[in-house]
């Protein structure tokens, strides 16, 4: 199935991003990366502003698939460390330079925040109590684990072996489900 002149614009704002930042995501740049017209981008796109917000909608909409697909099934359908296991999973091998770079945009923008929150919510732990039993403490330090990994694969010129990788995705995995 072709994508929609819709998802053909997103896509190009998210080669933009890789190839310039953020910064260089106009009208003008994301028509040229998509072969399109400027016209064509503000028929989809009114605003540079909602563009924005629409990429944060579509990255963590493919973010949440892979969650989805890693876990064999909807959040609301599974366990915690389930959930967890798959974030744990896909956050290993998903960081791109661009989530990096949209992720950073939500420290300033509120609205794009709580669109990564809404994903955030069905697949981690909820916020923790002021004291914390052993497993809320375990789920806790996986979540922030694979977080930090993500952050290093994204951040880093370096790479983990396989193996490695392996190696804390399988305790990461055990400490959620503990």
């Amino acid at each position: 199935m072709r994508p929609s002149k819709k998802t053909d614009i997103l896509e190009a704002a998210l080669r933009v991003i890789e190839k310039e930042g953020i910064t260089a995501v106009s009208f003008n740049s994301v028509a040229a990366e998509a072969g399109m017209t400027k016209a064509g981008v503000l028929y989809h796109f009114p605003s540079r502003e909602a563009m924005l917000k629409a990429l944060h909608r579509y990255d963590t909409l493919q973010w949440k698939e892979r969650l989805e697909k890693t876990a064999g099934g909807k959040a609301e359908e599974l366990s915690l460390a389930k959930r967890l296991e798959s974030y744990i999973r896909v956050n290993s091998d998903s960081a791109t330079y661009t989530d990096l770079v949209l992720l950073l945009e939500t420290i300033t923008d509120e609205q794009a925040a709580n669109i990564w929150v809404e994903v955030l919510d069905d697949w981690t732990p909820p916020q923790p109590p002021a004291e914390l039993n052993e497993t809320e403490l375990n789920q806790i330090i996986a979540q922030l684990a694979a977080d930090g990994l993500w952050q290093y694969e994204a951040t880093t010129r370096y790479t983990l072996s396989e193996r490695a990788k392996e190696q804390i995705i399988e305790r990461l995995t055990r400490m959620a489900a503990s």
